[in-house]
């Protein structure tokens, strides 16, 4: 287990993370969003031991992590980090770079771990290959077989998928929760696509200038975000401030995601199709409505200028 403890970290004048705690159980995997300037990255060098914070402390098992000025080397042994950049040895095989880690261990042992890891990372095929000689996606494989090759407690991810194409990222994210899981590590992972965090992580924080805004399970802050700005970050939306739907919400400031919006015969609201957004498996359909462009999806291509009839089955009040 590793746990952030009153975490604030400044840099001058400047202040990067304030008063961050944050625990992250074995096999479980914390997510980490946030606009760009968050301090997200930052949290990951904290909890790396990497950066030397102005204040609070990091724990791992309940044991303090020392901070960089009190030793030679900064970092934890038992804690890796995996970024977007490739630090693979250029000049050996996949299987050997994964198994320098191991370079102190029984060679018996070595070879069965490397050869398990390269396994679960769907990249045995590849063990005999330089970094240069695959793709992208099968060098992030790379990195994550070589980051937990000796057994590490903690892993943190900063962004590490961000230059994949979707179909290669699932792959990835589907054989590093199999890892996390079997070989109970702790992972925080860092990302600003919240697609990527959509079935992969146990819990999800949202970091704004380097305070948590709000955390909690995925769904729940799809559905509940605080304010507009979770709102944003937490996926798409019709933000809209309406008189005939805000009852009894003090800020007036209204979210409704697309899927909430339901075509009916019956419906109590009326519109008109604006312009359809095909999008592959269904349309983005943008429709006016009582001054507002609402948009919503639609499996089908529907008529522009059409007066459609609607309902909205739930719209959620939003903070500052």
């Amino acid at each position: 287990m590793i746990e952030l403890r009153n975490l604030s970290y400044e840099i001058g004048p400047l202040s990067i993370l304030k008063n961050v705690s944050l625990t992250v159980g074995k096999g479980s995997i914390l997510g980490l969003i946030g606009e760009s300037g968050s301090g997200k990255s930052s949290l990951l060098k904290l909890a790396a031991g990497l950066n030397e914070p102005s204040s609070g402390e990091v724990l791992l098992d309940g044991q303090k992590i020392d901070p960089p000025s009190e030793k030679l080397i900064p970092g934890h042994p038992e804690i890796k980090i995996v970024t977007q950049h490739n630090s693979l040895f250029p000049n050996v095989t996949i299987r050997e770079n994964v198994a320098y880690e191991l370079r102190f261990f029984k060679k018996e042992y070595t070879e069965k771990r490397v050869k398990k890891l390269l396994q679960m990372t769907g990249i045995a095929h590849l063990a005999d290959r330089y970094p240069r000689e695959v793709s992208g996606g099968e060098l992030q494989r790379a990195l994550i077989a070589k980051s937990v090759a000796d057994e590490p407690k903690v892993l943190l991810l900063d962004e590490p998928f961000s230059n994949l194409d979707r179909n290669i990222k699932r792959k990835i994210n589907i054989a590093l929760q199999k890892i996390i899981r079997e070989e109970n590590i702790a992972c925080i992972f860092v990302t600003h696509e919240i697609a990527d965090a959509f079935g992969m992580v146990d819990e999800l924080v949202v970091l704004r200038k380097g305070k948590i805004i709000q955390k909690g399970k995925v769904e729940e802050l799809y559905h509940h975000p605080k304010n507009f700005y979770v709102a944003n970050l937490t996926g798409a939306g019709n933000f809209i401030k309406n008189s005939r739907l805000n009852k009894d919400e003090e800020s007036g400031n209204l979210l409704i995601r697309p899927e909430d919006i339901s075509l009916s015969d019956s419906g109590e609201f009326e519109g008109v199709i604006k312009r359809n957004i095909f999008l592959g498996p269904f349309y983005e359909v943008h429709l006016e409505w009582d001054g507002t462009e609402l948009f919503f999806f639609s499996k089908e291509k529907l008529e522009e200028g059409a007066i459609l009839k609607f309902d909205i089955l739930k719209s959620v009040g939003l903070g500052a």
